[in-house]
């Protein structure tokens, strides 16, 4: 496959992955939802899980938060997702102070919502 064919390919997986995500969450009314690890760079393979942020208005403690979204993910992707769930006022604190995961999210992640 020509390296353009294979470019084209990835941008509408990834696009499929976007789409899918966008649907499986509306219902939780996301603020902001960044996708960044293999996914976001065109890396993914078989075996890879998706790495997301949701940022949501909740009052859930932070594990549950998880484990509310992520088999929604599941479902609509068909594979794992490792998903961090903040909220507005936590997601603007750690990025003021530059926290590791989130400044990574945000500097090589793809906004989804």
């Amino acid at each position: 496959m020509s390296r353009q064919k294979e470019k084209r390919k990835k941008r509408r997986s990834r696009m499929t992955i976007f789409e899918k995500i966008r649907r499986a969450l509306e219902p939780l009314d996301p603020v902001q939802v960044i996708l960044f690890g293999s996914a976001a760079r065109g890396e993914m393979d078989a075996w890879s899980d998706v790495d997301l942020i949701v940022v949501r208005p909740t009052d859930l403690p932070f594990l549950d938060r998880a484990r509310e979204v992520t088999p929604l993910l599941r479902k609509a992707l068909g594979r794992s997702a490792d998903v961090l769930v903040y909220t507005p006022e936590e997601f603007e604190e750690m990025k003021e102070r530059n926290v590791g995961i989130v400044a990574m999210a945000l500097e090589e992640g793809v906004r989804v919502i």
